[in-house]
């Protein structure tokens, strides 16, 4: 293991294009938030968009202003375009672990985690739920039982890959690195025991 995370996995699947890092602009200042799917991303979003602009009422929904940016639902171009015109402290959405993502020593990165059993039965309300336009590809396969979803081996650079194996190796990213003063630890459950206290580490985190 590296002194630094090094990028060395090309994670691509159903929306995510790893090769969208390539074109990515990073200001020093950045903050990257990144979890497995159904942890919490929207929620730490939230919490960012409420202490970068100073109040609790947002006038804008917090993913609109944190594209989720190795993601295909926009071209890159445009994505970039957003991101290079906004003037305020960035936050930027990603479910890429680690080692699939640039570090930049000077940025903040956010690891978001939830009890993985959790994140499996919200995954699989999601996907019941999701309304995908006629010609969209079909979404990424669930496993069929919870015992299934569980014993799935990891495979190497899927994204989106809905099992317990992907959620503990994008753990193990960060948690390799987790001495490193700018990756910061947070937990589903914590903030749900303890909102205040978790917006106020959180707050701390990016320097707010």
């Amino acid at each position: 293991m590296s002194a630094l995370p090094q990028r060395t996995v090309e994670y691509n699947g159903f929306i995510t294009e790893a090769k969208r890092w390539a074109s990515f602009r990073h200001r020093p200042d950045d903050i990257i938030i990144s979890t497995p799917p159904k942890c919490g991303t929207t929620w730490t979003q939230a919490i960012c968009a409420m202490l970068v602009f100073g109040r609790a009422e947002i006038d804008v929904q917090p993913g609109n202003e944190s594209p989720w940016i190795d993601a295909n639902f926009m071209p890159a171009d445009a994505v970039n375009a957003m991101l290079e015109a906004q003037t305020h402290r960035r936050f930027i959405k990603t479910h890429t672990p680690l080692d699939g993502i640039p570090f930049y020593p000077e940025c903040t990165y956010l690891a978001v985690y939830r009890d993985p059993r959790d994140a499996y039965f919200s995954m699989a309300n999601h996907l019941v739920n999701m309304n995908l336009p006629p010609d969209a590809p079909p979404p990424p396969p669930r496993a069929e039982t919870f015992e299934a979803w569980a014993s799935e081996p990891l495979i190497p650079g899927q994204a989106q890959q809905l099992s317990l194996s992907f959620a503990i190796n994008h753990f193990k990213t960060f948690w390799n690195y987790r001495d490193l003063p700018n990756i910061h630890f947070f937990h589903y459950s914590d903030l749900k025991r303890d909102l205040a206290a978790g917006v106020r580490a959180m707050a701390k985190a990016i320097g707010v």
